[in-house]
């Protein structure tokens, strides 16, 4: 009879089946939040929240103008709306029937979309452990679920930002010319779908400026900067279809009275708004409640507190 052996855990958790199993587990999570991700998206989707938002009814409007074949760079009514998601509407319904659920897929589509991405972009710019906690919460973030519940066009603009964004860091490690262009084609695309991604494309700016400046690295910043100036030049169209067409710019005009007052010399309305953006993370949010529970805030106080403290040493 053959003598046992003793065999020590310690061996077992540093052999090659231990670390092929944690690779699997850490392969697995991703793929799990996503279906998470899904589940909590789809769930009696036609049903919750019940009946039809405003924006909803708009977007059946453009899905209707794109049937009866016009090809608009730009909506106008509803004080104007980017193309984009009412395109994505469009061929939801065509393909799916005129019903509530085929209304709210596109939405559905971009938040799975941003979800996944997000973990692609996080992997580059941290590592996997990182990018998984940050693609849980985001998966279960009630801004981010209701959002992707709501045929709201806005879902689509984080979802090709981070794409843009991921891609052009991808590109800093690799240099691939490829990468750059695939990172402009999602960053016009971005500019297409809501009012505010302009500031992504500033932000880029601003990036290539810091390549410049502080890393020396004027080669990489012109490649950056370049990127920037094709996502304007794609947008250029759907600009001057806002700057001719009145009814079309009442949104972007309804927006801008702080930088009107700031123009005019009293910066308080703009000091006013950057205190509230500033507060809506973990102080006290939207107070619209077909939005958001009125008043809650972005995050917990936990997640808050790691969000300022972030945003502090990024800074």
């Amino acid at each position: 009879m053959r003598p046992s052996v003793a065999v020590n855990p310690r061996e077992i958790r540093g052999s090659p089946f231990a670390a092929g199993r944690k690779r699997r587990v850490a392969r697995a999570l991703p793929v799990a939040i996503l279906c998470l991700a899904a589940v909590l998206r789809l769930w009696r989707l036609d049903q919750v929240p019940p009946g039809l938002q405003h924006d909803e009814v708009f977007k059946t409007i453009f899905a209707q103008q794109i049937r009866a074949g016009q090809w608009p760079i730009f909506f106008d009514l509803n004080g104007g709306n980017e193309p984009l998601f009412g395109y994505l509407t469009a061929a939801s319904l065509a393909l799916f029937g005129h019903n509530l659920l085929a209304l709210r897929l596109p939405a559905v589509a971009g938040g799975l979309l941003g979800v996944a991405v997000l973990y692609w972009t996080g992997r580059q710019l941290v590592d996997r452990a990182t990018a998984t906690l940050a693609t849980f919460l985001m998966s279960v973030s009630l801004w981010h679920l209701l959002d992707s519940r709501v045929s709201l066009r806005a879902i689509w603009l984080p979802a090709l930002l981070t794409l843009a964004f991921g891609f052009i860091w991808k590109w800093l490690r690799q240099r691939r010319a490829c990468l750059l262009l695939v990172a402009g084609l999602f960053l016009a695309l971005s500019l297409y779908t809501y009012s505010s991604a302009v500031l992504g494309t500033v932000t880029l700016l601003l990036f290539g400026v810091w390549l410049a400046l502080v890393r020396e690295d004027r080669p990489a910043a012109g490649a950056v900067v370049g990127v920037a100036l094709f996502a304007l030049l794609a947008a250029v169209p759907m600009a001057v279809h806002m700057a001719r067409v009145d009814i079309a710019g009442v949104r972007l005009r309804d927006l801008s009275d702080g930088l009107t007052a700031l123009r005019a010399g009293d910066p308080l309305p703009v000091l006013h708004g950057t205190a509230e953006v500033a507060g809506m993370f973990g102080l006290s949010g939207d107070p619209e409640w077909r939005y958001n529970l009125a008043g809650r805030p972005v995050f917990s106080l936990p997640l808050a507190v790691g969000f300022y403290t972030g945003v502090l040493l990024v800074a």
